[in-house]
């Protein structure tokens, strides 16, 4: 059967994984006479998917332990449902991309893309891949000094300096106008508190609308600011 445009309903539920060893770390609690209430168990949060009579599970990303459901929908109702909607995304584009030959296998890793930092995600798809391939490939005795990155280390820093030790061969030059992009995002981040931001931030809140002011706090043109929210936007557009 070919694939479709319309797809079966998509369940996504969170649960605590008791089937886990439960944490013992816990703030103490006391009744209202003083005395000390016995530690309840805690559990990670995981998230049980149901698609096409198929059923699989997942951790879910948020990290902390909880006593209970009600406890860990207090601390992270918005979350978890953001959570649900990425899940269904997912789902939803890999069914219409493969129809048939889709799966749950790999959906945690999927899911993980939208988790990542947006700026680490960005600048690894837009151009440090590619960097690195051309300057390992290169075989210059300089090459593992240019290929490591030290942390708030511009990537300007490196290019710049492989077009001087390397040479100003075509594959690094052509890198040229996507490096500058890279360098307005890292001025944007340097400016703003936008440096941890997510990818499910741009795509599911308003994480746009702060890297824009950011980036005009940095001074960046208008149109440069233009065209880095571009750029961006279409790298997301990619994302599995």
């Amino acid at each position: 059967m070919a694939k479709s445009n319309k797809i079966s309903k998509i369940t996504v539920k969170h649960f605590l994984n008791e089937s886990l060893k439960g944490d013992e770390s816990r703030i103490l609690e006391f009744d209202d006479d003083g005395q000390e209430i016995p530690a309840s168990p805690r559990y990670p949060l995981y998230v049980k998917i149901t698609f096409m009579r198929a059923t699989t599970q997942m951790k879910s990303m948020i990290k902390d332990n909880f006593a209970s459901m009600d406890e860990a929908i207090l601390a992270h109702n918005n979350y978890m449902e953001i959570e649900k909607g990425i899940i269904k995304d997912v789902i939803t584009k890999d069914y219409l991309k493969h129809g048939d030959k889709f799966s749950l296998k790999g959906i945690s890793d999927k899911c993980r893309n939208y988790h990542a930092n947006l700026f680490d995600l960005f600048s690894q798809k837009w151009v440090v891949n590619d960097y690195v391939k051309i300057i390992l490939k290169s075989r210059s005795p300089f090459m593992r000094m240019l290929t490591y990155r030290w942390p708030n280390l511009s990537l300007t820093i490196y290019y710049e300096a492989a077009l001087k030790l390397i040479g100003e061969i075509p594959e690094l030059v052509a890198l040229k106008d996507n490096v500058r992009i890279v360098e307005l995002y890292e001025k944007t981040i340097h400016s703003g508190e936008v440096s941890d931001t997510k990818v499910f931030e741009w795509i599911y809140g308003n994480a746009k609308e702060f890297i824009s002011r950011a980036a005009l706090d940095a001074k960046l043109s208008f149109n440069d600011m233009l065209k880095l929210i571009e750029v961006i936007e279409s790298q997301l557009k990619e994302i599995e």
